[in-house]
């Protein structure tokens, strides 16, 4: 990010040649937390449904203030007459020019004014699927032994029908285990590719450092260990791949120098609190660099590593640390090592903040008779479902399609959709509940992007959401929330009250 306290003239300047960047702002609270927000030329910030950035809040007015673009590329503020005013970095403003790192508040909100660059962000993007590319081998192989323990044992429980109750339960538990770890495997990779669709949030640092350290030792050869040391609640605003990104960027460039020392080495991911901010020091005992060198690995695309290397590993760590209000230092030593240290301001707050709600419920809510319909094209997963739902004390039917479900959908207590039918059959049962009650629907995706699914839903006003893989515990607490919702039935109506009465 630019140094707000840079001459006004430097604050839009050009970079290594290219044009001067736009701008976007970010939401660092409210309902629109970690939105992002690209600015044009003119940009209203307003409670009308036709602002540019609309934010539902009393507090704002319909018109209530404007970003606009100067012919010099820099920035202005406007307050277009709004009752509670607009401030900027505290302090209440009618007009005044913008810089990066600059804070706007309109009602309860503040917004970061913050650069966009496509072209960097396009470079972020090449350096994710180089990465990628790196991870697919050792991602296939730890997918691969998932998948084998749950097919072995599958099979075994087909084969052995008699087995004895111990070993039966010895087989279920390695399958769900492996289950797990299939799943938390997908998840991990699919966040790290899915990239800028990742909303910026309060983060706890240790959860992302761990999640980098456990794909970068999938890249590591044997003689190369990683270590990781970060202290507990150590919170920043960020957006979680990008952070991945950056702290995996680092460990594969350690492995590297470890690598052209022709000896195995060690890797260290150290975490702390220092002042007003939380630092991450990623530290080997490779190679090292000369000052010469030190003094250019953060350009794009200069490599040390001959064809091997693309040149926009650093380059792109550099990028993303500064767009996150931070900076990136390097100290290294011909011979001895190098030491990055990851710089990020801290967020005060205690608690991470969450972009939506899923229901997760340990209680065993079984369901007494309620007619219920699962729409679903993978019919796999539908029989899946149908199994442990008609188990559960409900009366299920199944569709693929909400055309196939047709006149069904008129006579159920609850519906669980599929994300992808949600749409077609929630305008469906629109339609009929103005006549009558409607019916609580809970809306089931495998999709990766669980905020992107949480924010469909609510557009849909479905009454929940539960993302696949579901447990039992997860899928009947929505369907009982749902229900108790309605009003359909009590709310502390559960297996565990209903067997003690």
């Amino acid at each position: 990010m630019v140094d707000t306290n840079e001459p006004e003239t430097n604050r839009l300047a050009t970079r290594e040649g290219r044009p001067a960047m736009g701008a976007r702002l970010t939401a660092l609270g409210g309902q629109l937390l970690g939105r992002h927000f690209v600015l044009g030329a003119t940009a209203v910030l307003g409670r009308g449904a036709t602002s540019a950035v609309c934010v539902d809040d009393t507090d704002v007015s319909r018109s209530h203030a404007e970003v606009r673009r100067l012919p010099d590329g820099t920035y202005e503020i406007v307050d277009l007459g709004s009752r509670n005013g607009t401030f900027l970095n505290g302090d209440r403003v009618s007009r005044s020019p913008l810089s990066f790192g600059d804070r706007i508040r309109v009602g309860g909100t503040i917004f970061l004014f913050s650069p966009h660059d496509p072209l960097s962000e396009e470079l972020l993007l090449r350096d994710r699927l180089e990465t990628v590319g790196r991870l697919s081998t050792g991602i296939a192989h730890d997918l691969n032994n998932a998948l084998c323990v749950i097919k072995s044992m599958a099979a075994l429980l087909l084969d052995e029908p008699e087995m004895a109750v111990p070993s039966r339960a010895e087989c279920l538990d390695d399958v769900l285990t492996a289950s797990v770890r299939a799943e938390r495997l997908a998840k991990r990779m699919l966040a790290f590719v899915r990239g800028h669709d990742d909303p910026a949030r309060v983060l706890e640092l240790g959860s992302v450092v761990d999640d980098a350290a456990q794909l970068a030792r999938r890249l590591l050869p044997e003689d190369v260990t990683l270590s990781v040391q970060v202290e507990p609640k150590l919170f920043v605003f960020a957006e979680s791949t990008q952070l991945l990104q950056v702290f995996l960027n680092l460990a594969v460039n350690a492995r590297d120098a470890i690598a052209a020392t022709g000896r195995g080495g060690a890797i260290r991911l150290v975490g702390e609190r220092d002042g007003g901010d939380v630092v991450v020091r990623v530290e080997d005992d490779g190679c090292g660099m000369t000052e010469e060198v030190a003094g250019r690995i953060f350009e794009p695309f200069f490599t040390t590593k001959g064809p091997r290397g693309s040149g926009i590993g650093l380059a792109t760590v550099r990028e993303i640390v500064e767009n996150h209000g931070g900076r990136v230092e390097v100290a290294s030593t011909v011979g001895r090592g190098t030491t990055f240290t990851v710089r990020l301001r801290a967020h005060e707050s205690g608690s991470v903040a969450r972009a939506g709600t899923l229901v997760k419920q340990s209680v065993t809510a079984l369901g007494a008779g309620q007619r219920l319909l699962v729409v679903d094209r993978d019919a796999a997963a539908r029989r899946a479902t149908l199994r442990l739902l008609d188990r559960s004390g409900y009366v299920v039917t199944e569709a693929s399609t909400c055309a196939e479900a047709g006149a069904r959908l008129n006579t159920m207590d609850v519906v669980l959709l599929d994300l992808d039918q949600a749409a077609t059959c929630l305008g469906a049962l629109e339609s009929l509940g103005r006549a009558g009650v409607r019916r609580p629907v809970i809306v089931a995706t495998a999709a990766s992007d669980r905020d992107a699914a949480l924010d469909r839903v609510r557009d849909l006003g479905a009454s929940g959401l539960v993302l696949k893989p579901f447990t039992r515990g997860e899928i009947l607490g929505a369907i009982h929330k749902g229900l108790s919702t309605a009003g359909l039935i009590d709310a502390d109506d559960t297996f565990q009250n209903r067997r003690s009465r």
